[in-house]
């Protein structure tokens, strides 16, 4: 086992009420073929049995540690930030609590993301999509979501390709994205979109992981490529604008021209309200959404908002 004073890799686990998978999700981690790591784990404020499990677990294996600091329920985004913020090791892993992890998902992903080309760098990968048994039922999350190849910053801008749960990034990544002004959604999206937009966005198109899909995910859907009401798509788009006028704002370098312009495309909609004419303009400019109707809704929806 690692000497968790020097580890190479931290893995951030928000728990809330995840008493039932816990145990099996931390028990996939342990047998990592990879184990360079500590896992750090902040309770959200949980009812259950929840901290049990964890202390159970931490007693076992020294690398484990749960956090205690005193800031009561920041919600999942929250939660995930605040230990983001505390990276200190090379990479950090983000972890859902009720996944199933295969046994080489940290390997892999490290060696892809030892291939980036930019300090600030993330990889994510496919998963299979599991039902309450942790029994496949989909072979690709990817494809759930629309994802038919590696898209582009401008295509990140709008729609969440990235499957938080499979993400590794670097230590870097995690210092750039908690130093910034964030706009208020999901922690996997914004960390994505920093990534592509200043350094090495990289996609492992394998699953690793059992992602399990239940009534009680607090993650999953934003972004995906299934059917959203009006409003819940407005939100994406007023999201997708706060997060352009954020990078425009802030201390990073985009890694392109085409970067550049989606940015100046998208943030130019929060200036003047949005409308289809900027919309068209973020299009043109490579901000676009997918599949072809998500594509054309947002552009509905840009005209029905004059």
């Amino acid at each position: 086992m690692a000497d968790p004073a020097r580890a190479a890799l931290t893995i951030l686990l928000s728990t809330f009420d995840g008493e039932r998978h816990l145990d099996e999700l931390l028990r996939s981690v342990r047998a990592q073929s990879f184990g360079d790591w500590i896992l750090v784990c902040r309770d959200d404020g949980s009812s259950d049995g929840t901290r049990a499990v964890l202390e159970r677990h931490a007693a076992d294996d020294e690398r484990i540690r749960i956090v205690d600091d005193g800031r009561g329920r920041l919600g999942p985004a929250g939660s995930f930030f605040a230990l983001l913020a505390d990276v200190d090791t090379e990479m950090f892993a983000f972890c859902d609590q009720d996944d199933v992890w295969e046994r080489h998902k940290l390997a892999w992903s490290i060696d892809e993301l030892r291939r980036a080309t930019a300090p600030i760098a993330a990889v994510y990968t496919d998963a299979w999509i599991a039902d309450e048994t942790a029994t496949v039922v989909r072979a690709s999350a990817l494809a759930d979501r629309g994802v038919r190849h590696p898209p582009g910053f401008g295509e990140l801008l709008l729609v969440n390709a990235a499957i938080g749960a499979t993400m590794v990034g670097t230590g870097d990544l995690a210092r750039a994205v908690t130093a910034m002004d964030r706009p208020a959604t999901m922690h996997d999206w914004w960390t994505a979109l920093v990534a592509a937009y200043a350094g090495d966005l990289r996609l492992l198109p394998v699953p690793t992981l059992r992602w399990r899909r239940h009534g009680d995910t607090a993650t999953g859907g934003a972004g995906g490529s299934g059917s959203i009401g009006r409003a819940r798509r407005n939100d994406y788009l007023a999201w997708s604008i706060a997060a352009a006028q954020r990078l425009a704002d802030g201390p990073l370098t985009p890694g392109d021209r085409n970067t550049s312009r989606a940015v100046a495309a998208m943030g130019a909609m929060g200036e003047r309200g949005i409308n289809l004419r900027d919309s068209l303009r973020a299009d043109r400019a490579g901000a676009r959404a997918w599949p072809l109707r998500r594509r054309l809704a947002v552009h509905a929806g840009s005209l029905l908002a004059r």
